[in-house]
């Protein structure tokens, strides 16, 4: 035993330092040890980010600024950033939601082509979002979470975390889909915190209709488009001659029905459940830039871009456009005045636009005004245009069944089609 001062001794407990008996200072081996570091310095923490879209956008930027010492990595299933905006590349997307109202409050956007913007010009957004605050090293992409639990007592949670095998043909180029429960390689991960970004557009369901896997032509589902960047217009170049139907009655399909027409043979859109088409719910703002012409979009002006660049003039704009948007909300209140004049507006609205067919609206549309979990939709597209053609078939009775060359409905009619698009939601 060497004592503090380095005499050597040792008797019974004791130790000589400088000639007399000293008291031995026993030290337990699973006693607390003091750390090196400075009172003041945050301790080391792992973040891990459940997808790239707005949301885990967003927070990795607010991680990497207000965090210290800060572990970050954030995994996206998908082969690029955006969310929802990477994964929908069907024709007609665009955004019901004013775009100069639909990006980060700190991260502005001048330059939006439209009052509603189109869908590839959000995921541009965004990518660029990701460039200027240098995020792409803490993005992961085509890495799914398949599993997480949290350890209680180390306060840690254990994820599984699936990626494209090694040599895979997944790896070669973004545009290849990720067939993630055949093609992979699992390993785990683990995180002091996990944030859940998934957002509720990310998960699409297929329609549970008997005979579905027994369909013999091209199959497609709104929210798993195949587009590149290109865009959607070249995966639907050789269609001029085919017969298409379209399942579904919801946002996409609003979009997809009169964007693919005046490029199809003939397509038919087969409706199962109750909606309705509400006006624009910034009509006044909407009319305002567009000088009194009766438009559903309004493309912005190189003057409108100009003055948009006067810090004043841009921040009074999207104040106004925030609170007037947001002045809307009573109208998804159950029995109050606006949702009353709502109802009133937006019936005016829809019996207008399908005039020229006005037995839809008898039939689907307008008997879902006041009924539960209806959905309310705002458009902005060409839907009084649909209905100028015989290209187009609203079909509202319920399918029986897909045979491998169409589609049979209950009334025992039977349509010959060649590809069956799914526009049938998320789960």
């Amino acid at each position: 035993m060497v004592s503090e001062n380095g005499i050597n001794g040792h008797t019974n407990g004791f130790h000589s330092v400088n000639g007399k008996n000293a008291k031995e200072v026993y030290v337990a081996d699973n006693a607390y040890k003091l750390p090196n570091f400075s009172i003041d310095e945050a301790r080391p923490i792992k973040v891990v980010v459940i997808g790239a879209g707005y949301s885990g956008i967003t927070a990795a930027i607010r991680f990497l600024q207000r965090v210290k010492n800060i572990d970050l990595t954030v995994y996206e299933s998908q082969a690029g950033v955006g969310g929802t905006w990477h994964a929908n590349r069907y024709p007609g997307l665009a955004c019901d939601i004013p775009s100069h109202a639909y990006q980060l409050t700190f991260e502005d956007n001048k330059e939006w082509s439209a009052f509603y913007a189109p869908g590839p010009e959000i995921r541009s957004y965004l990518n660029r979002v990701v460039d200027k605050y240098a995020l792409r090293p803490f993005i992961h992409l085509r890495h799914r979470i398949t599993g997480a639990t949290y350890n209680e007592g180390k306060g840690r949670w254990h994820l599984k975390v699936r990626r494209p095998a090694q040599g895979s043909p997944t790896e070669a180029g973004e545009h290849v889909m990720w067939d993630w429960k055949t093609d992979f390689e699992e390993f785990d991960a683990t995180a002091d915190v996990v944030l859940a970004g998934l957002g509720g557009l990310s998960r699409w369901s297929w329609p549970d209709i008997p005979g579905f896997d027994s369909f013999e032509g091209q199959v497609m589902h709104s929210a798993d488009w195949e587009a590149n960047e290109s865009g959607w217009q070249e995966t639907v170049k050789d269609w001029i001659d085919k017969r298409v139907a379209v399942v579904g009655v919801g946002s996409s399909a609003i979009q997809i029905v009169p964007s693919l027409q005046p490029r199809v043979k003939h397509l038919s859109n087969y409706v199962r459940g109750k909606t309705w088409l509400s006006g624009v719910f910034v009509r006044d703002r909407l009319d305002q830039l567009a000088k009194g012409k009766p438009v559903s979009n309004y493309y912005f002006t190189e003057e409108d871009k100009k003055n948009f660049q006067d810090p004043v003039f841009y921040e009074d704009f999207r104040w106004r456009l925030e609170c007037e948007l947001n002045a809307a909300n009573p109208a998804t209140l159950r029995g109050t005045e606006t949702q009353t004049g709502a109802q009133i507006a937006f019936r005016e609205d829809m019996e207008k636009k399908l005039a020229k067919k006005p037995w839809i609206a008898d039939y689907c549309y307008l008997e879902a005004l006041c009924e539960d979990n209806v959905k309310i939709m705002e458009t902005h597209g060409n839907m009084e245009n649909l209905l100028d053609t015989l290209q187009v078939d609203f079909v509202p009775i319920p399918i029986k069944c897909i045979t491998p060359t169409g589609i049979e409905t209950e009334d025992g009619k039977h349509e010959d089609i060649d590809i069956l698009i799914c526009a049938t939601g998320m789960r």
